[in-house]
């Protein structure tokens, strides 16, 4: 798995207001952080594909491409020890994988919490693993992001019931398109 340096990310955020992410969702620097974030998760293929679409100018949901490339998985390990092993300095991050192999049932995430944490003066670098544990444990209530349907599709899939009603809202979408 990469690492990627987010404690020079901690340097440039900007959160003097931010009291409580987990409470504070919506803040500016909640969202960014996010987006970059499931941008960083995705894999290189999704990257591109996500660069390509937000050049044509188009949005899209970073959390819900991060969901797709993942295959509608909810789970959040990969993003944590990508985040987590991120915010470490290089000999916590050494630590962190001798102690992973001694005990391999431990996270990045509990380890930062409990050895990285405490030993940490930078409140910057505090205040990014308070966002990330936000960004991890959030319910997902952005509104779903619907992968159009095409009419071959549906015209190859609509007798089949489970497929038509898995996909309704898809196809009461994408039809306005046809």
């Amino acid at each position: 798995m990469r690492r990627i340096n987010f404690r020079e990310l901690a340097e440039v955020i900007d959160a003097e207001d931010l009291i409580d992410p987990r409470y504070q969702s919506n803040h500016p620097t909640v969202k960014g952080v996010a987006d970059i974030a499931f941008f960083n998760a995705l894999p290189d293929y999704g990257q591109e594909i996500v660069n390509n679409i937000l050049s044509s100018g188009r949005d899209i949901p970073l959390r819900e491409a991060y969901k797709v490339s993942r295959d509608s998985d909810p789970n959040t390990d990969d993003l944590a020890e990508l985040l987590f092993t991120g915010l470490m300095t290089d000999v916590s991050y050494e630590n962190y994988l001798e102690t992973k192999e001694k005990k391999p049932g431990i996270t990045a995430r509990d380890y930062f919490s409990h050895i990285c944490a405490d030993i940490e003066k930078d409140k910057n670098v505090l205040k990014l693993a308070q966002i990330f544990e936000a960004i991890i444990d959030a319910k997902d209530t952005q509104t779903e992001f619907l992968m159009p349907i095409s009419k071959g599709e549906f015209e190859a899939n609509k007798h089949n019931k489970k497929w038509v009603s898995g996909n309704l809202k898809a196809l009461s979408k994408s039809r306005k398109g046809w």
